[in-house]
């Protein structure tokens, strides 16, 4: 007995509850439903994904460009005190004869980077002082000692005598006894040196005396003082190239190409009066480091876009192979499961449609065509005889 379906029209449709309902809630969803289909909702996630991705990638690009500028750049400037040693005044044995000072450079000097060098003496206007006129300064750049195996075995320089071992902050003498035979030291490397010279601003008594009655209020509240601060250029445009390793009969050497402290002499024929002394380094950016801290907004936008960039690109490439390789999977279940419907749907048809009658045939041949034409024994209870199947013949309508 064939099944037959009826198609109603659209008063039929409005005069049953339910049919009315549908139709109302068709109408007012109707402007709204291109923003809530499957494809505006899978454009919608597609869209915070995409999103949400290339925040959090320009998060990573400034991080990124924040970290590369501070292991790139180095400081413009840096200074470093020198506690002067007087061995002529605290000790019977006289190591030098003119007061001396060290400081250690790392680790803000770096290899590659140009460097001015200047010194800062702070004098007081004494007689002595005023008195010594022209005396030397004397700045050299010495790499660690290289007594270690694997290193060059320093050997002293000319004109560098032993002195500058107990000059060193980790080499000190260990006995004061002139008669006593000294240890060997490690003798530091050097690597650059310059001795430039110095003296305090002259100014005549006439000068002086008015200077002083026209300052006198600032000296009386103590915000003046009689001290001299003089900047003295040591070195201009120093740069320190890599540390070389050279194969050697032995095994590799290490040769220090990058100073490790900076021994300060000042040198002078009267005793000179010191209140402090330091050693300031000027950066003298150039190319790529130049821009990044001359243009530093410039800067900061271009290396952050060329790293977001990058970033997105490589992003991109890893979506499209995601894609390429789960979005088969998914289109061919869903395919899967269309066939699967599409057998079990039965489609509703008007009497009297010849056509129709056709493809209902048609469909039922094709269900059975999935259905299994073997004979099949079902067990029972009670010792009752089993059940049997048997494929049933499907008659053709003529």
């Amino acid at each position: 007995m064939e099944s037959k379906y009826e198609m109603k029209d659209e008063g039929e449709m409005e005069s049953e509850p339910g049919g009315l309902i549908t139709w109302v809630k068709n109408l007012i969803l109707l402007p709204i439903r291109p923003f809530i289909s499957k494809t505006a909702l899978r454009t919608y996630l597609t869209s915070i994904l995409i999103i949400s991705t290339s925040t959090l990638l320009f998060i990573f690009a400034i991080t990124a460009y924040i970290l590369f500028y501070y292991a790139y750049v180095p400081n413009l400037t840096f200074s470093r005190t020198l506690h002067l040693q007087f061995d002529a005044v605290h000790t019977n044995q006289i190591v030098n004869r003119h007061p001396y000072g060290t400081a250690t450079l790392a680790p803000d000097i770096i290899t590659g980077q140009a460097y001015d060098v200047a010194i800062e003496l702070s004098l007081p206007r004494t007689p002595d002082n005023i008195a010594a006129g022209n005396f030397m300064l004397q700045v050299d750049m010495l790499a660690a000692a290289a007594a270690g195996k694997g290193t060059w075995a320093a050997t002293t320089p000319e004109g560098i005598i032993s002195e500058y071992a107990f000059s060193l902050p980790s080499a000190t003498p260990t006995t004061t006894d002139p008669s006593a035979p000294a240890a060997p030291a490690a003798a530091p490397h050097l690597l650059a040196s310059s001795r430039r010279s110095a003296i305090l601003p002259y100014r005549s008594w006439p000068v002086e005396g008015l200077y002083k009655l026209t300052e006198i209020h600032w000296y009386l509240l103590n915000f003046r003082s009689e001290t001299e601060v003089l900047h003295v250029p040591m070195f201009e445009g120093i740069a320190f190239p890599a540390p070389n390793t050279i194969r050697g009969g032995r095994g590799r050497k290490e040769m220090m190409t990058l100073p490790d402290a900076l021994r300060v002499e000042v040198q002078s024929s009267h005793r000179l009066q010191v209140y402090s002394a330091r050693a300031v380094f000027r950066a003298r950016f150039r190319g790529i480091r130049w821009f990044m801290f001359s243009h530093r907004f410039l800067a900061a936008g271009l290396f952050i876009a060329g790293f977001w960039a990058t970033e997105m690109v490589f992003a991109g490439v890893m979506w499209v192979a995601v894609a390429a390789s789960v979005y088969p999977r998914l289109t061919g279940r869903e395919k899967g499961e269309e066939v699967r419907d599409g057998d079990a749907r039965v489609v509703k048809r008007e009497d009297g449609d010849e056509g129709s009658r056709d493809d209902e045939v048609d469909g039922k041949l094709a269900l059975a065509a999935r259905l299994s034409d073997t004979e099949r024994t079902f067990p029972t209870l009670g010792g009752k005889k089993p059940l049997r199947y048997s494929s049933p013949r499907i008659k053709r309508e003529e």
